[in-house]
């Protein structure tokens, strides 16, 4: 009786032949190099070849200078295939207007700052100054007004320096607050105004009712969401929050495509085919650089050997601070602007009811390009209405987290939290006012130890954020199991 593991397959016998044929290469190799050099040549040969790999992974990892290498110096506007999608579907969608769509381009004029003062501390202040020997009453209630405002402007500085910006419970404390010191004013400026023909005081308080959400005398509480854009609109950087040489860095393993076209806002590893989870860039289409040398070191350990830090330095750029709070809400925005205008019947071709594997895979593919095409529309318009409004780059001190608020995705989606620092980030809209710089062999050098430290620093901290998760998910299991 013969044993099937004894039968010899076609397989085995390939294998068998290719065994049988490395052998006799390297007995042969063996046998010539034995015939020619002696066995301490041999070692030394040996030696030499080591020392040269040695050398060649060695330069590899260190690379050359990024300013010698690069053929084009200045960032460009390169589009990769999908970036050209969304510009000219983008161009279709702002052509539909009209009152059928809840938000309008006019609806992101509220996200930017441009005085120095609020129009309602404006109002404010003349209705201070215009106003003598008032009535105690209305003297403290606009005291009182005063005072709330200064708190919650205070709030606002604060929430910018720290990126975490003003709550909204925060905001609506704040207009709820005011409606008794409201109420209490309104008469008497209603009764100067019909007493003296004179406008001016009334017209600046309607200034703080249109603000603090009071129509017909009564607060409505659906015009909390605009004040909230409002005090987090975005405004121009204090300059000392920025680096004085101007300089920035980028860390990336792409360096190839970035030296033969230049860098650009039109590419981005989050969308396209190399993408696992497509989603759009929190700050829309940009050159994400970072003032912080080490958060950069982070990115390019992530790159693995090939990883690179590029300095860049910037020229005459306007840029603009954004918090966390003012971020989601403009993100929030700019999806209910798309959405409104984009005929999804995608979902249609999703028929789980009669399952056919053929239309289902169809519909699969359909979707990555549908959804790809998507979040390069919504890059490109974030980039445009901030463009439009007077900014060539956006500064947050911290990298934004839309899920912060949920418990459990807030420990794997936090940035700031695996990276072990704040992500500071410096988003250039404008590719033209940017510089490759020289990078030193010295400084590339030391490089290759900051970026594995800064890798192992990472995983390390993503793996403890992996770990809370669960521990959070295994709590709220056993609460629900003991209640």
């Amino acid at each position: 009786m013969i044993k099937i593991s004894h039968i010899e397959t076609p397989g085995k016998k390939i294998n068998t032949a290719i065994k049988k044929t490395a052998k006799n290469a390297y007995n042969y190799t063996n046998k010539k190099l034995d015939e020619k050099f002696t066995k301490k040549q041999k070692h030394l040969v040996a030696g030499v070849g080591a020392l040269a790999l040695a050398g060649l992974g060695a330069a590899a990892m260190i690379g050359r200078d990024p300013a010698r290498v690069a053929k084009t110096l200045n960032g460009s506007s390169f589009q990769t295939k999908i970036y050209k999608q969304g510009e000219s579907a983008l161009s279709e969608i702002l052509q539909k207007k009209g009152s059928e769509y809840s938000v309008n381009l006019e609806d992101f004029n509220v996200f930017f700052k441009k005085d120095e003062k609020y129009d309602f501390e404006k109002a404010m202040g003349v209705l201070q100054e215009s106003c003598n020997n008032l009535p105690k009453e209305i003297a403290d209630a606009l005291n009182s007004l005063q005072n709330k405002i200064s708190n919650l402007i205070n709030q606002r500085k604060d929430g910018f320096i720290t990126m975490d910006g003003v709550p909204m419970d925060k905001v609506e404390d704040f207009l709820t607050s005011t409606a008794d010191d409201m109420d209490v004013i309104r008469p008497f400026f209603e009764k100067i105004s019909s007493d003296t023909s004179d406008n001016k005081l009334l017209n600046n308080f309607k200034i703080l009712e249109n603000n603090f959400g009071f129509v017909d005398g009564k607060y409505d509480a659906s015009r909390l969401s605009a004040f909230h854009r409002k005090i987090n609109a975005f405004e121009l950087c204090p300059k000392d929050l920025l680096p004085k040489d101007n300089v920035y860095y980028h860390g990336t393993g792409k360096t190839r495509g970035i030296f033969k076209h230049g860098i650009t806002p039109f590419k981005s590893n989050q969308v396209g085919k190399n993408a696992m989870m497509a989603c759009a860039r929190e700050c829309g289409a940009g050159i994400y650089l970072t003032p912080d040398i080490e958060v950069a070191q982070s990115f390019a350990g992530l790159s693995g050997p090939f990883g690179r830090i590029l300095p860049y330095k910037t020229k005459d750029v306007t840029a603009g601070i954004a918090s966390q709070e003012g971020m989601v809400a403009f993100n929030g925005l700019v999806n209910d602007f798309i959405s409104e205008r984009v005929d999804d019947k995608l979902f249609d071709m999703f028929d789980f009811e009669h399952f056919n594997p053929v239309r289902l895979l169809r519909a699969s593919n359909e979707f990555v390009k549908f959804r790809d095409k998507n979040v390069a529309i919504n890059e490109m318009l974030s980039r445009k209405i901030v463009v439009n409004n007077g900014f060539d780059a956006m500064y947050t001190t911290k990298g934004i987290n839309s899920l912060k608020d949920v418990e459990i995705a807030a420990h794997m989606f936090d940035i700031n939290a695996q990276l072990g620092r704040d992500e500071k980030q410096f988003v250039v809209y404008s590719p033209e006012k940017i510089e490759l710089q020289s990078r030193p062999i010295k400084t590339r050098i030391h490089d290759v130890k900051d970026r594995t430290f800064a890798l192992g620093h990472f995983m390390l901290n993503a793996f403890k954020g992996l770990g809370q998760m669960y521990k959070e998910i295994f709590k709220e299991i056993k609460s629900d199991f003991t209640s």
